[in-house]
């Protein structure tokens, strides 16, 4: 569930921020505008302290642009890996549905059929990342987004 912007959200060219989708322990993502495709897109936004390790900043950078320039339908598409004034982003594919956590706590199991659907997607995605050379380094109901269309997508590369 989407949460106001509070107003230490960074401010980003490009960008407009309009709402917070998700907080964890490493970033924040945020749904935005990117003002000049007039598209929506999820910002993630690493959290200063995280940023402040030059090891982990580095690759999310290294990551993010890496994840950028291939496309699979179950992974979510980046698009851009920056950095204004220490804070440093990820503008990726906006995903609207809920992640399977979310999903598994408001209406229990999925039925067999889709969860044998939803595993073989992610599996797709991870088969894809590997053949691209890149690795998830945190697979989870948490980061496997199940899209209001029905589609499957892996999110978090890296």
């Amino acid at each position: 569930m989407a949460r106001p912007v509070p107003h230490s959200a960074p401010k980003l060219p490009g960008y407009r921020i309009v709402d917070v989708l998700g907080k964890g322990a490493m970033a924040t993502v945020y749904r935005a505008l990117h003002e000049g495709l007039a598209k929506p897109v999820a910002l993630k936004v690493l959290h200063p302290e995280v940023a402040a390790d030059d090891e982990y900043r580095e690759r999310f950078l290294r990551e993010g642009k890496a994840a950028a320039r291939f496309n699979h339908p179950n992974l979510v598409r980046a698009y851009e890996a920056g950095s204004h004034k220490g804070r440093y982003y990820l503008a990726m594919e906006l995903v609207e549905g809920e992640d399977l956590s979310d999903h598994l706590e408001r209406r229990g199991p999925l039925e067999a059929a889709r969860a044998l659907e939803v595993g073989l997607e992610v599996a797709k995605a991870l088969e894809a990342a590997e053949a691209n050379g890149m690795v998830h380094r945190d697979v989870k109901a948490e980061n496997v987004l199940l899209g209001s269309g029905g589609q499957v997508k892996l999110t978090d590369l890296g």
